[in-house]
């Protein structure tokens, strides 16, 4: 039974998290009693706002809101809030990978979505969310990175994708996949103009951002 291993596994892994760590790195550690709250919580799929223990609170998404991109979106679930732009420009392809295009994800922490971001206190934060990202989105089941490529050992797209934490409240990764995957589904590309081959060949940008 799927949900009956899923209950048990996040039982098992709020037991190994809370004992183990302080949560969400705060300096308030849970007490015993409050353990067993949420422990007996998981078993019996019921949260304290009435939420099972698999459902998400209501998710705010727009598309399309940052002027100057080529893709952006935003999303909000609980008190977590990011957003997400995509700039896109022609480069030369990979020598190891002549045949794809490129995805650079980039992720930044707002000094005013917590105070442990302020300073340097977000770095450890901000390359591991890009690590993650990147490692997602870098795989073939996620994008076709084939379609970024424009002429084949030569020119492709690559897109770069600047992820923005403007509040932080938890869900951290899940927030920040659904904006992301959101601005890339409505990234739209110009169209480009190939002329000529080898040292004649000649590329031409479209300017509409839309085509």
């Amino acid at each position: 039974n799927y949900r009956h291993h899923s209950h048990t596994f996040h039982k098992q892994w709020y037991q190994r998290r809370v004992r183990a760590h302080d949560v969400d790195n705060m300096t308030t550690r849970l007490s015993n009693a409050e353990i067993q709250y949420i422990v007996d919580g998981v078993e019996q799929d019921f949260r304290s706002d009435g939420r099972g223990a698999e459902d998400y609170r209501q998710i705010e998404l727009e598309t399309r809101i940052l002027p100057n991109t080529n893709g952006s979106a935003r999303c909000k679930l609980g008190k977590t809030e990011v957003l997400v732009g995509v700039k896109a420009e022609v480069v030369d392809v990979d020598v190891h990978a002549p045949h794809i295009g490129k995805l650079v994800i980039t992720a930044d922490c707002s000094a005013v979505a917590s105070p442990k971001f302020v300073g340097k206190g977000s770095e450890v934060l901000e390359n591991d969310l890009s690590n993650v990202l990147s490692f997602l989105y870098n795989s073939t089941n996620t994008i076709s990175l084939k379609d970024l490529c424009i002429v084949k050992g030569e020119s492709c797209w690559q897109l770069h994708v600047d992820v923005l934490f403007v509040q932080c409240g938890g869900n951290l990764f899940d927030v920040a996949s659904i904006a992301l995957k959101a601005a890339l589904y409505n990234t739209t590309l110009p169209i480009v103009k190939v002329s000529g081959e080898g040292i004649e060949m000649e590329m031409e940008v479209s300017d509409d951002p839309y085509h």
